[in-house]
Protein backbone atom coordinates (compact mmCIF):
# COMPACT_ATOMS: atom_id res chain seq x y z
CA UNK A 1 0.00 0.00 0.00
CA UNK A 2 2.53 2.48 0.68
CA UNK A 3 4.70 1.86 -2.54
CA UNK A 4 1.73 2.30 -4.63
CA UNK A 5 1.07 5.53 -2.30
CA UNK A 6 4.74 6.72 -3.25
CA UNK A 7 4.58 5.73 -6.95
CA UNK A 8 1.35 8.09 -7.18
CA UNK A 9 3.20 10.37 -5.11
CA UNK A 10 6.04 10.63 -7.59
CA UNK A 11 3.86 10.30 -10.93
CA UNK A 12 1.82 13.44 -9.72
CA UNK A 13 5.03 15.47 -8.53
CA UNK A 14 6.79 14.14 -12.34
CA UNK A 15 3.82 15.05 -13.93
CA UNK A 16 4.07 18.79 -12.34
CA UNK A 17 7.70 18.93 -12.68
CA UNK A 18 7.04 17.83 -16.37
CA UNK A 19 4.44 20.85 -16.84
CA UNK A 20 6.07 23.32 -14.96
CA UNK A 21 9.64 22.96 -17.40
CA UNK A 22 7.63 22.62 -20.35
CA UNK A 23 5.88 25.56 -19.31
CA UNK A 24 8.37 27.75 -18.38
CA UNK A 25 9.74 28.81 -22.34
CA UNK A 26 6.22 29.46 -22.97
CA UNK A 27 6.30 32.26 -19.72
CA UNK A 28 9.54 33.17 -20.71
CA UNK A 29 9.06 34.16 -24.49
CA UNK A 30 5.73 35.68 -24.09
CA UNK A 31 7.55 38.36 -22.39
CA UNK A 32 10.02 39.40 -24.14
CA UNK A 33 9.00 38.58 -27.33
CA UNK A 34 5.57 39.71 -27.21
CA UNK A 35 5.71 40.78 -31.05
CA UNK A 36 7.29 38.62 -33.89
CA UNK A 37 9.04 41.30 -35.95
CA UNK A 38 8.92 40.80 -39.71
CA UNK A 39 5.21 38.35 -39.72
CA UNK A 40 2.95 38.90 -42.30
CA UNK A 41 0.25 41.13 -42.06
CA UNK A 42 -2.71 38.03 -42.20
CA UNK A 43 -0.63 36.51 -39.35
CA UNK A 44 -0.45 39.81 -37.35
CA UNK A 45 -4.39 40.28 -37.27
CA UNK A 46 -4.45 36.60 -36.32
CA UNK A 47 -2.38 36.51 -33.64
CA UNK A 48 -2.98 40.12 -32.06
CA UNK A 49 -6.45 40.92 -33.59
CA UNK A 50 -8.12 37.55 -33.61
CA UNK A 51 -11.54 39.91 -32.88
CA UNK A 52 -11.50 41.78 -35.99
CA UNK A 53 -11.77 45.24 -34.70
CA UNK A 54 -8.84 47.05 -36.36
CA UNK A 55 -8.95 49.81 -39.25
CA UNK A 56 -6.24 50.11 -41.84
CA UNK A 57 -4.76 53.08 -43.44
CA UNK A 58 -1.78 54.31 -44.77
CA UNK A 59 0.04 57.31 -43.62
CA UNK A 60 0.03 59.36 -47.52
CA UNK A 61 -3.86 59.22 -46.45
CA UNK A 62 -3.42 60.71 -43.07
CA UNK A 63 -0.91 63.25 -43.23
CA UNK A 64 -1.48 64.56 -39.65
CA UNK A 65 -0.44 60.70 -38.42
CA UNK A 66 2.17 61.01 -35.97
CA UNK A 67 4.47 58.22 -34.84
CA UNK A 68 7.91 58.70 -34.41
CA UNK A 69 9.49 55.35 -35.42
CA UNK A 70 7.66 56.16 -39.13
CA UNK A 71 9.34 59.75 -39.08
CA UNK A 72 12.54 57.69 -38.39
CA UNK A 73 12.05 55.16 -41.15
CA UNK A 74 11.18 57.90 -43.77
CA UNK A 75 14.52 59.94 -42.70
CA UNK A 76 16.19 57.27 -43.37
CA UNK A 77 14.33 55.99 -46.59
CA UNK A 78 11.51 58.04 -47.52
CA UNK A 79 11.24 55.75 -50.91
CA UNK A 80 8.93 53.11 -49.20
CA UNK A 81 6.73 55.56 -48.20
CA UNK A 82 3.81 54.19 -50.43
CA UNK A 83 4.96 50.50 -49.06
CA UNK A 84 4.34 51.02 -45.13
CA UNK A 85 0.56 50.39 -43.97
CA UNK A 86 -0.88 50.77 -40.66
CA UNK A 87 -3.27 48.58 -38.82
CA UNK A 88 -4.81 50.05 -36.08
CA UNK A 89 -6.68 48.36 -32.93
CA UNK A 90 -9.40 50.04 -30.96
CA UNK A 91 -9.61 49.74 -27.01
CA UNK A 92 -6.84 50.57 -24.01
CA UNK A 93 -4.41 51.10 -25.21
CA UNK A 94 -4.56 52.17 -28.61
CA UNK A 95 -2.10 49.90 -30.59
CA UNK A 96 -0.90 50.65 -34.12
CA UNK A 97 0.78 48.28 -35.85
CA UNK A 98 3.26 49.48 -38.56
CA UNK A 99 3.90 47.25 -40.89
CA UNK A 100 6.47 47.58 -44.65
CA UNK A 101 5.25 45.75 -47.68
CA UNK A 102 2.89 43.65 -45.01
CA UNK A 103 5.41 42.97 -42.65
CA UNK A 104 5.08 43.71 -39.12
CA UNK A 105 8.02 46.04 -37.73
CA UNK A 106 6.97 48.42 -35.42
CA UNK A 107 4.27 48.87 -32.80
CA UNK A 108 2.58 51.86 -31.11
CA UNK A 109 0.90 52.19 -27.85
CA UNK A 110 -0.77 54.98 -27.46
CA UNK A 111 -2.14 55.52 -24.09
CA UNK A 112 -3.40 59.11 -24.21
CA UNK A 113 -3.62 61.26 -21.12
CA UNK A 114 -3.38 58.84 -18.02
CA UNK A 115 -2.63 59.51 -14.29
CA UNK A 116 0.81 59.35 -12.74
CA UNK A 117 -0.26 55.72 -11.33
CA UNK A 118 -1.28 54.43 -14.39
CA UNK A 119 1.76 55.83 -15.96
CA UNK A 120 4.20 53.98 -13.65
CA UNK A 121 2.37 51.05 -14.18
CA UNK A 122 3.20 51.11 -17.75
CA UNK A 123 6.85 51.60 -16.73
CA UNK A 124 6.92 48.68 -14.17
CA UNK A 125 5.25 46.28 -16.76
CA UNK A 126 7.58 46.89 -18.91
CA UNK A 127 10.70 46.81 -16.78
CA UNK A 128 9.87 43.80 -15.14
CA UNK A 129 9.74 42.62 -18.85
CA UNK A 130 13.01 44.50 -20.01
CA UNK A 131 14.80 45.50 -16.62
CA UNK A 132 15.99 48.33 -16.05
CA UNK A 133 15.30 51.43 -18.56
CA UNK A 134 17.70 54.12 -19.76
CA UNK A 135 16.09 57.46 -18.61
CA UNK A 136 16.31 61.05 -20.31
CA UNK A 137 14.64 63.87 -18.94
CA UNK A 138 14.03 66.78 -20.86
CA UNK A 139 11.92 70.27 -19.48
CA UNK A 140 7.92 68.17 -19.69
CA UNK A 141 9.39 65.44 -21.49
CA UNK A 142 10.64 62.00 -20.07
CA UNK A 143 11.81 59.59 -22.35
CA UNK A 144 12.41 55.77 -21.51
CA UNK A 145 14.22 52.93 -23.28
CA UNK A 146 14.36 49.57 -22.90
CA UNK A 147 16.41 47.20 -24.43
CA UNK A 148 15.28 43.35 -25.06
CA UNK A 149 16.82 40.71 -27.37
CA UNK A 150 14.79 41.34 -30.48
CA UNK A 151 12.83 44.12 -29.41
CA UNK A 152 13.37 47.91 -28.42
CA UNK A 153 11.28 50.02 -26.66
CA UNK A 154 11.06 53.65 -26.18
CA UNK A 155 8.03 55.25 -23.99
CA UNK A 156 8.11 59.37 -24.77
CA UNK A 157 5.87 61.37 -22.17
CA UNK A 158 5.01 64.48 -21.57
CA UNK A 159 3.56 66.13 -18.96
CA UNK A 160 0.14 67.61 -19.12
CA UNK A 161 -1.39 69.35 -16.30
CA UNK A 162 -0.07 66.71 -13.65
CA UNK A 163 -1.28 64.34 -15.60
CA UNK A 164 1.09 62.13 -18.54
CA UNK A 165 0.48 61.99 -22.13
CA UNK A 166 2.03 58.77 -22.92
CA UNK A 167 3.21 56.69 -25.89
CA UNK A 168 5.04 53.48 -26.25
CA UNK A 169 6.76 52.27 -29.23
CA UNK A 170 8.24 48.49 -29.41
CA UNK A 171 10.04 47.85 -32.83
CA UNK A 172 12.65 45.43 -34.02
CA UNK A 173 15.89 45.89 -32.64
CA UNK A 174 17.45 45.09 -36.21
CA UNK A 175 14.89 47.68 -37.40
CA UNK A 176 17.08 49.92 -39.22
CA UNK A 177 19.63 47.96 -40.30
CA UNK A 178 16.76 45.93 -42.22
CA UNK A 179 15.89 49.29 -43.98
CA UNK A 180 19.16 49.98 -44.74
CA UNK A 181 19.91 46.44 -46.21
CA UNK A 182 16.60 46.55 -48.63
Amino acid sequence: MKNAIKKKTLSVFVAIAIVFFLGMPIISLSNNDEYRWGISKEDTIKRHLPSGNYISFSPSSKPEYDNKILSFILAINSDIKDKISIIRSEGTPQRDYLLIRDKLYSVMENYGVITASEFEKVISKLSSEYKSPNIQKDKNTVTYSFYGKDTKVLVLSYEKHKLMDCRVYHYASKLFRILISE
